[in-house]
């Protein structure tokens, strides 16, 4: 892991860890959103797999993941999130069943990921899990928008 990702996820943790009353690491404002702009290749899909990972390890609910193109979700991200389970332990990846554009946890729909193109600005409407979790690839403009909402 790269310090900027690590430092990222301390960031996306930290809104969770200001509501809670917990110490905060680096955004100790707890500010919900988070933007990462870089070029190509420097691990902003690979990180938003991790973070992925992380959210429904630690959290109960749906992570709503968007791109203006189907391709960036399911030709890059899902395979990164699928890489990150490389050396996972079996019992673990024995619970996750990545299917289609949707990532379910436990046999459990409610619990997971879903993937959907942003060509319609109602795409996401309808999420309401708590916390939640949106992962927006805007890949036109080289930049990634994490939003964790309580």
């Amino acid at each position: 892991m790269l310090p900027w990702q690590l430092e990222a996820i301390n960031v996306v943790l930290d809104v969770q860890r200001k509501h809670k009353g917990l110490p905060t690491v680096v955004n100790h404002t707890g500010k919900p959103r988070l933007t990462i702009r870089s070029c190509h290749g420097t691990g902003k899909t690979q990180f938003l797999a991790g973070l992925m990972h992380l959210w429904n390890f630690i959290t109960y609910g749906k992570i709503a993941c968007t791109a203006p193109k189907e391709a960036q979700l399911t030709k890059r991200l899902l395979p990164r999130y699928r890489s990150c389970m490389k050396n996972a332990d079996q019992s673990y990846k024995d619970n996750i069943n990545v299917q289609g554009k949707e990532i379910v946890l436990f046999d459990d729909r409610a619990w997971g990921a879903v993937m959907e193109t942003a060509s319609d600005p109602d795409t996401l409407a309808g999420y309401h899990d708590k916390p939640q979790l949106f992962l927006v690839d805007e890949a036109s403009a080289r930049r990634l928008m994490l939003c964790s909402l309580l």
